[in-house]
């Protein structure tokens, strides 16, 4: 039975065996995922390339975008790095669904600045957020939340969900709070149970949605 338990960037620079399997999950996860198929992508612009479309495309060389080089989408070692750099943050609450040291799930997030939000969303986005909460010091921002596909169906993205949000209000209870997915992601549902809304769609990134919340503390744990 797979079991949730909390991580940081300490943990995985004492167990690198654990790195290794959650940079592979968490590559394979957006690299597979028929939502977000971000499997290759253009060296010269970023436009990502789904792997159904580079299996039913194998033979074209250049990408149709720019004529320019396709490069994997999910680097191991930039994206290792990337992971060590989100744990490694003062601010960050993590959890994993292991069994029998097998990671079949991950979630995460951390705090980023209120004009850092401004900056990402755009102020048409985000400012509604702080029109109702004025006070708030900074946004937790809800990074990834992901199961395995042998995994899903039992509950396993909710409580993932469940327990880091719970850890969120614990420490960030006066914090807006947002997340980005792609629009048909399974996981929207948690979302707006949780008591999410949404708010636009993601400037810039195809296909991708923004929700939010204005108070932490108003998260509605109970109802994931």
């Amino acid at each position: 039975m797979p079991n949730i338990v909390g991580f940081s960037g300490t943990d995985l620079n004492l167990y690198h065996n654990l790195l290794v399997d959650l940079t592979e999950m968490y590559c394979q996860m957006w690299e597979y995922d028929p939502n977000f198929g971000e499997y290759k992508k253009c060296h010269e612009c970023g436009k990502f390339y789904s792997h159904a479309w580079v299996e039913a495309n194998k033979f074209v060389t250049k990408t149709p975008c720019c004529a320019s080089n396709f490069v994997p989408a999910w680097p191991r070692k930039e994206t290792m790095e990337k992971i060590i750099s989100h744990g490694n943050d003062s601010t960050f609450v993590g959890y994993l669904l292991v069994e029998e040291s097998e990671i079949l799930g991950f979630s995460w997030g951390k705090c980023r600045w209120n004009y850092e939000m401004t900056e990402k969303l755009g102020n048409e986005l985000y400012s509604p957020l702080l029109v109702s909460n004025p006070e708030a010091p900074a946004c937790f921002y809800l990074e990834e939340l992901a199961v395995s596909p042998s995994q899903r169906g039992r509950g396993y993205g909710r409580q993932l969900a469940n327990s880091v949000l719970s850890g969120a209000v614990k420490i960030y209870p006066n914090h807006t709070s947002v997340l980005t997915t792609h629009k048909n992601s399974d996981a929207v549902k948690i979302y707006i149970k949780a008591g999410y809304a949404y708010l636009g769609d993601h400037p810039g990134v195809e296909d991708r949605v923004t929700y939010g919340i204005d108070r932490v503390s108003s998260l509605q744990l109970d109802n994931i």
